[in-house]
């Protein structure tokens, strides 16, 4: 039982170091090994998605709130005493 517990703590230590070690040399150094060793590749980049409307919402939001309605929001907020500066 104790080689268990031995072999137990040695790998926990040995991986905190490895931990330590990747953090303190950085990601520009370690993440090329770590791609190579778990296969990992680039993903390819995909092109914008479309969204139909969208122009029309924009517009139609920004037209909707105003800059004295966030005004007035922001008064009876803080008249109540509330958080929102």
């Amino acid at each position: 039982m104790n080689n268990v517990r031995n072999i137990g703590l040695v790998l926990t230590l040995s991986l905190t170091a490895a931990a330590f070690f990747c953090l303190a040399v950085g990601p520009d150094r370690v993440n090329p090994y770590l791609a190579a060793m778990l296969g990992l590749k680039v993903p390819a980049s995909a092109p914008p998605a479309s969204v139909p409307e969208a122009s029309a919402t924009s517009a139609r939001v920004l037209d909707t709130v105003s800059d004295a309605g966030v005004r007035a929001h922001v008064a009876r907020f803080t008249e109540h005493r509330s958080r929102v500066p």
